[in-house]
């Protein structure tokens, strides 16, 4: 046998039956390591009807395992060879001759009879770069295409499989050595029309692709939904390869990833959606990107991988100075996931966007100290944690070394558990100008650190940044001081329920707030402070400010005084059911604004003076419609 033929994993005996057609018998093996001077005895069992040599016809033999051979012969026998059924046994010797060979080996099954079978590249025609023969496994006549013939777009072999079960495909190549031996193989179709269409028969890849000068396997196993199993080196002869976009997306009975799978392409820079919707996988090896030194992007990379609980110590490597920077999604929907490993992205200093990262990750508990903590050039932390339900602290050092983020909206927008917050969360992200929705329904925060935004001076939005914060019990009065250049704090105490009080001077700092809408709406404070707005000049709408406040009673004189510039009211004291009275000069100095509607709309309590209307003349018109908006009104001189 040849000498580098190591482990043997398949022997394929090959009979020319008629003029260039031919058939083949094979035999697995398992088991079999060869070992130089190693003599190997293999029996195979065929039906004589269809297994016949022509005269003179051509036999061969392949051996496949850690590297492949052939060797083939013509017979010479000109009646050729017809063999007689039954207890007979026939031999052949073959001590030299064998000539390297580059396969390809796969598995499929057929669920429906006559089934229509297609082998596949991307795309466009191409030359074949070798003589290639196609071993359907059903017994069946091999397919040959011939070197440099054109290969159709799409499928270029197609075979009819006639009945069910499990049939190992085998390509065979002539062409070895450091050339291109076999045309690019896919595994998902184009068929038209921006429609695609998946091989939902494949089930494992035995052996590595052959060396296809692939650049791209993008989506190359894409909706493979009956794929199990994949070969530890199934890229190693694709060293040039630069795109793993979405290979094994929708690969949802694949459970493992073999550790070395991309030892070899060092050249990848592409990992976005590698493992999408892998929805079995249950572990990833320690190291897998070790080698991946040049890769930028790990956007949505395990996304949906919901059978994780847990991520290795070294998944993205051990090599310093690597280049990814975008790990947007990376596990998010990863439901099952419990813990995160200190040091996870720590070869990754030009890290720049996190934007989801962990995402709907509902089983994450706790966060390691250091986590993002060689991350220094990172600017975006949106919806990072987003529903993670379960996360029930954070780590004082959490964003400590990301001094360039701008961005942490939604950042744990729904975090059910988290009850409290490091005072000094923010304090190194001086450049941060969106806090948009950031602890949005953080049902079960109750507190909030007084210098939480203090070192946060460029920050522009606050909107929805405590809505929903049902346990949220009161505000620090000094919470905005620093935060001098804010326009928004639309929603920002939404439906805080448990809010009873609004501290003195909250918004005295924030002179260029625009939008004020909605912002304390569902709260249950009895009063507000006269001096609320007082400070807020540039404010432009109070739309549903105190929608639905059931306990608010009176309103204090001047509270709108100052907010000249103010244009709509739209809704602002609607559903306001304990609300009795209002001071007189309420919209005195609000000669802007032009909407009123249903400012004070199921406000039954309510009694009005004539005076109060006295400001506007046809305020009728623009303020509201009065049979909806108060019980009585009390014409009074």
């Amino acid at each position: 046998m040849p000498e580098w033929l190591g482990t043997l994993k398949r022997l394929i005996w090959t009979v020319e039956y008629e003029t260039g057609c031919t058939r083949s018998t094979c035999l697995d093996i398992t088991n079999y390591t060869y070992t130089s001077g190693d003599e190997l005895i293999a029996y195979l069992a065929f039906d004589p009807t269809v297994t016949r040599i022509i005269a003179n016809g051509e036999v061969r033999i392949t051996l496949i395992g850690d590297m492949s051979f052939e060797w083939k012969a013509t017979t010479n026998k000109p009646n050729g060879m017809n063999y007689a059924q039954g207890n007979t046994r026939y031999y052949a010797s073959v001590s030299d001759g064998w000539l390297n060979v580059a396969p390809l080996m796969y598995t499929i099954r057929t669920n429906d009879p006559n089934t229509e079978y297609g082998i596949k590249q991307p795309f466009a025609s191409s030359i074949n770069p070798c003589h290639m023969t196609i071993y359907w496994g059903d017994g069946s006549e091999n397919t040959f295409l011939t070197q440099n013939s054109t290969l159709s777009p799409e499928r270029f072999a197609s075979h009819n499989y006639t009945g069910v079960g499990d049939y190992t495909i085998t390509i065979i190549s002539d062409q070895a050595g450091a050339v291109k031996q076999m045309p690019q193989i896919t595994f998902y179709e184009h068929i038209g029309n921006n429609l695609y269409e998946s091989d939902t028969l494949l089930t494992t890849v035995l052996t590595p692709f052959p060396n296809m000068e692939a650049n791209s396997f993008e989506e190359c196993f894409c909706g493979c939904n009956q794929l199990t199993s994949i070969p530890a080196d199934l890229f190693r002869f694709n060293t040039q390869a630069t795109n793993f976009h979405g290979c094994f997306w929708l690969c949802t009975k694949l459970t493992s990833i073999p550790a070395d799978l991309f030892q070899y392409n060092v050249s990848a820079e592409n990992f976005a959606g590698t493992f999408l919707a892998c929805y079995s996988l249950t572990e990833i090896p320690t190291g897998l990107f070790d080698d991946n030194t040049q890769a930028t992007n790990f956007t949505r990379c395990f996304e949906y991988c919901t059978s994780l609980t847990s991520l290795p110590q070294g998944l993205f490597g051990s090599n310093a100075n690597t280049q990814a920077t975008i790990f947007e999604s990376c596990f998010k929907h990863c439901i099952s996931l419990t813990t995160v490993p200190t040091g996870l992205f720590s070869n990754y200093s030009q890290a720049t966007t996190f934007e989801s990262c962990f995402q709907y990750c509902r089983s994450l508990t706790t966060l390691p100290q250091g986590l993002f903590s060689t991350n220094t050039q990172a600017t975006n932390f949106s919806l990072c944690f987003h529903y993670c339900t379960s996360l029930n602290n954070l780590p004082t050092d959490l964003f400590k070394y990301n001094t360039l983020v701008t961005n942490f909206s939604d950042c744990f927008l729904q975090c059910h558990s988290l009850t409290t917050l490091p005072a000094d969360l923010f304090k190194h992200n001086t450049l941060v100008t969106n806090f948009d929705g950031c602890f949005w329904a953080c049902e079960n925060l109750n507190n909030i650190p007084v210098d939480l935004f203090r070192y946060n001076t460029a920050v522009t939005t606050f909107s929805y940044c405590f809505a929903g914060c049902l346990s949220l019990d009161n505000i620090p009065a000094d919470l905005f001081r620093d935060n001098t250049g804010v326009i928004s704090f639309h929603a920002c105490f939404a439906q805080c329920t448990s809010l009873t009080t609004i501290p003195t001077g909250l918004f005295s700092a924030n002179a260029q707030v625009q939008d004020f809408a909605n912002c304390f709406r569902e709260c249950n404070f009895t009063q507000l402070p006269a001096d609320l707005f007082t400070g807020n000049g540039a404010a432009i709408s109070f739309n549903f400010c105190f929608y639905d406040c059931p306990a608010l009673t009176s309103l204090p004189q001047g509270l709108f005084s100052n907010n000249t510039q103010a244009e709509s009211f739209y809704g602002c004291f609607n559903n306001c059911t304990a609300l009795t009275t209002l001071p007189d000069n309420l919209f005195s100095n609000n000669l802007v604004a032009t909407n009123f509607e249903d400012c004070f709309k199921n406000c039954t309590k309510l009694v009005l003076k004539r005076k109060f209307f006295r400001f506007r003349r046809a305020m009728t018109k623009v303020f509201l419609r009065i049979e909806q908006c108060v019980s009585q009104i009390v014409l009074t001189v």
